[in-house]
């Protein structure tokens, strides 16, 4: 076996993989995360090639048999010390599958084909596995796009199709100097000093931005399509409800589930978050810039 090392949002995952398989080949994304070694590292997976885990001696309990991702082809159950994730597509006998510790720590793929799905499950798996893991360090993947203006991370979130991408287009077209850090899962991270930060991570849906580079977290902003533009702040239980459908959880594992919480309540007392109704224009953009930078400047 041979092991790969990976940093990310500040915390290293180990990923072992048979000796005479390339894993870069089929995760050039996480080419900027590689590093030679990593102590302790929060999330460690093994794959296995061209194996199914043994059914034998294994009660389980389905959890949930849909998710937006892989529709109704996707499985989750709860069995003995941990969860089994499958996915099942294309004809596979018995499909994908991960096994994991309830804590998402020690994890291990089975992939029974070579084909040209296998990166694209591989790398779903292994944000599902680093993302659970993370949290109790107080770290959270959020589904969001992320731009980076003045060093300052912008985070806007909402539901599939609500106008992420489009919006952090038209601030990368309104102020040239921003950057587009991430387009759809960031990690956010609270620190040991109580500052929180965003960073760029493997995982960025169909834009190719795989970034290994931070910036302090200025706001959470909720996006909305409406007639108009209008943006106003939200504050205690109604911003916590505004973020907390954009956090990567399971909700069955209550540990994990009440960690993310309690991080997320630390993040929304120091960062701004915002609702932002508006139109896919570039006037959206300037109004939002302008709420967010006031609500800091306020803050400071």
């Amino acid at each position: 076996m041979r092991d790969y090392y990976y940093e990310i949002a500040g915390e290293g995952m180990l990923v072992r993989c048979p000796s005479e398989k390339e894993l870069s080949a089929w995760l050039p994304s996480f080419t900027d995360f590689q590093t030679l070694t990593y102590q302790n590292p929060c999330c460690k997976v093994e794959l296995r090639i061209k194996e199914l885990p043994a059914e034998s001696g294994r009660n389980k309990t389905l959890l949930s048999d849909y998710t937006l991702v892989w529709k109704d082809n996707f499985r989750i159950y709860e069995v003995e010390n941990g969860y089994e994730v499958r996915i099942l597509a294309n004809g596979s006998k018995g499909g994908w599958c991960m096994l994991t510790s309830k804590d998402f720590t020690e994890s291990t793929i089975y992939l029974p084909e070579e084909n040209e799905y296998l990166p694209i499950i591989l790398n779903w798996f292994l944000m599902v596995a680093f993302g659970q893991s993370v949290i109790r360090n107080d770290v959270i993947l959020f589904h969001a796009s992320v731009v980076v203006l003045e060093g300052k991370g912008v985070a806007f979130l909402g539901k599939s199709g609500t106008g992420k991408s489009t919006h952090s287009q038209q601030w990368l077209s309104a102020f040239p100097s921003s950057e587009l850090l991430n387009d759809d899962n960031p990690a956010i991270a609270l620190e040991e000093d109580g500052s929180v930060w965003v960073y760029g991570t493997p995982w960025s849906g169909k834009t190719p931005c795989y970034k290994n580079k931070r910036a302090p977290l200025t706001s959470l902003v909720r996006l909305e399509q409406y007639p108009n533009n209008e943006m106003r702040r939200l504050v205690g239980a109604e911003a916590l409800i505004g973020v907390l459908p954009s956090c990567t959880s399971i909700r069955w594992n209550k540990d994990i589930f009440g960690k993310m919480n309690q991080t997320l309540t630390a993040i929304i007392a120091s960062v701004p978050v915002g609702h932002l109704k508006c139109l896919p224009n570039q006037k959206a953009a300037e109004l939002c810039k302008t709420e967010v930078w006031k609500w800091n400047n306020d803050n400071n």
